[in-house]
């Protein structure tokens, strides 16, 4: 893999969460794929996730809802389960995945780790979230009544 190939960082979408419907959602180009031959950089904010080869369980192309994304199966109970990047074309990610020596998967060909409790970054977004939403609300109240 060439030194540019390294250090080029991929813009996309994303997901992040306990499955793989629900969870933290960005639209394109909010999430960010770094490869290198030793580890993946996954951003999406305000996660930001490094995965060592020894952590990817695999990789593989997950259709869902009728779109391609590229899914990082790991063993970091830190992170959360589904880690979804969906670039605008998946044959930049796939050549950049293969030419730093990863190999894609079939997804019915990856055994995920078992008896790993995955972390709580949407419990943690979504609870912020509701805050927010919350002050606004209060806030378009108080205004209103004054």
């Amino acid at each position: 893999m060439t030194q540019e190939n390294i250090n080029k960082k991929l813009r996309g979408s994303a997901h992040v969460g306990p499955y793989s419907t629900f969870g933290y959602h960005g639209p394109w180009p909010l999430a960010g794929l770094q490869v290198s031959k030793n580890e993946i950089r996954f951003s999406f904010w305000p996660v930001r996730y490094q995965f060592n080869r020894d952590s990817i369980v695999g990789l593989c192309i997950q259709t869902i809802f009728g779109l391609r994304y590229l899914r990082i199966v790991h063993s970091n109970p830190r992170y959360e389960k589904w880690v979804l990047f969906k670039p605008l074309r998946m044959y930049n990610v796939i050549h950049i995945l293969e030419s730093a020596g990863y190999q894609l998967q079939d997804p019915s060909a990856i055994v995920e780790p078992a008896g790993l409790k995955f972390g709580g970054m949407v419990k943690i977004v979504s609870w912020v979230s509701a805050i927010i939403v919350i002050a606004v609300i209060a806030a378009a109240f108080y205004g209103a009544t004054r």
